[in-house]
């Protein structure tokens, strides 16, 4: 119980500190250097063959490319790669 006063001091301290650190943090989706890119990945169920996720890989590059928006999409199953390129449109 004699405790009491410093341990209010010192949450209010820190309720203060997080405040100002707040002002600091840097707040967005995006970071401002964003370079436009994205990148995802797919998964299948274990024991897919690489031929099975071959074949869904290039399905799932298959629906990006029909994207106005999406310019060049990399594929890549298990270490082997297949790059699309698609050429990039003028607006």
């Amino acid at each position: 119980m004699r405790h009491r006063p410093l341990t209010l001091v010192f949450s209010v301290l820190i309720l203060v500190l997080t405040g100002v650190l707040f002002q600091f943090v840097p707040k967005g989706l995006f970071p401002p250097d964003d370079t436009g890119q994205l990148m995802a990945t797919t998964e299948a169920a274990q024991g897919t063959s690489y031929d099975e996720m071959v074949r869904l890989q290039t399905r799932a590059a298959k629906l990006l490319e029909k994207d106005p928006n999406v310019l060049i999409i990399h594929v890549r199953a298990r270490g082997q790669t297949a790059p699309r390129a698609r050429p990039i449109r003028a607006c």
